[in-house]
């Protein structure tokens, strides 16, 4: 199962929080300005692979740019669904490391810390290796073990992103999927005094948005599956979405990147790419 460490989801809001082995992932307690979602009981006749308690995708704003926490809690109803034992963090070290606040198995009563004793396992994955593009991201993985029907495996943590290009404003957006399995979902988006973004949502979203002067938030227990219309045009299938940002419109996003590429496009004086140029050149004179 893979945790986006985008969501979809601080510079260390948590304190105290103690380095992992491999120097890349940290330990400690949620944000402060993380509100769990209360449980969703299981109802009797549950079915499916997995029965969603709580899922909360939150995303805060503040003077370095934007963290985003993932916690779920969920009961394993089917085999197929102890792959969610497999879990997947992506993030760029550029912009800090993830901080993982939990990962238990609960079972019959009993609680189990996950991460007494397993760790997650750093790689570094190229996705685009054969166009010659590195971005550095880098992956931690963890396989729970002994996972088993009828356990609820809860998850918290939170990733921190911060794109140089974008200097002092933040983007992003949140969605629910067109089908999502039973439970409980909420959505969140809160900032800093004085960083509000700019807003727009879906309809759908609208209707259910709870806001104040710091944030807002979306709640759905058993949202509906979407289906948009058949063979309607791709943007009927942008529903359930929330989008915001510090540009005011396209031209600003413009104005802001324009001076970017006019300064990639400069070539520095006694660059190896000139001299090559003028060898080319010369190789080919124009008749």
């Amino acid at each position: 199962m893979r945790i986006p460490g985008s969501i979809l989801l601080a510079a260390v809001l948590t304190h105290g929080a103690a380095m992992a082995e491999d120097g890349q992932i940290q330990r400690g307690p949620a944000p402060g300005w993380v509100v769990p979602s209360e449980l969703m009981p299981v109802p009797d006749d549950a079915d499916g692979l997995v029965f969603v308690r709580r899922q909360d995708a939150l995303i805060h704003l503040d003077g370095e740019g934007q963290a985003q926490y993932l916690g779920y809690r969920m009961r394993l109803l089917h085999p197929n669904a102890l792959q969610a034992g497999n879990i997947s963090i992506a993030w760029n070290p550029a912009s800090g490391p993830p901080i993982v606040h939990l990962v238990k198995v609960h079972r019959a009563g009993e609680t189990i810390d996950v991460l007494e004793k397993a760790s997650f396992e750093i790689l570094r994955r190229e996705d685009q290796l054969e166009a010659a593009k590195l971005d550095g991201i880098l992956t931690a993985v963890l396989r729970v073990p002994d996972l088993r029907v009828g356990d609820e495996l809860e998850v918290g943590l939170t990733t921190r992103v911060s794109d140089p290009t974008l200097g002092h404003n933040d983007a992003g957006l949140l969605f629910l999927g067109p089908s999502p399995a039973p439970g409980r979902y909420r959505l969140g988006l809160s900032w800093d005094k004085g960083l509000k973004p700019g807003i727009r949502m879906t309809p759908d979203m609208a209707t259910a948005a709870r806001t104040s002067d710091s944030g807002v938030d979306f709640s759905f227990d058993n949202p509906p599956m979407l289906a948009p219309p058949k063979d309607a045009p791709a943007r009927y299938q942008w529903q359930r979405i929330v989008e915001f940002t510090d540009f005011a419109d396209w031209a600003a996003i413009s104005r802001h990147f324009a001076p970017l590429y006019t300064k990639a496009a400069a070539i520095p004086d006694g660059s190896v790419l000139v001299a090559e140029a003028g060898r080319i050149a010369a190789a080919h004179p124009r008749s």
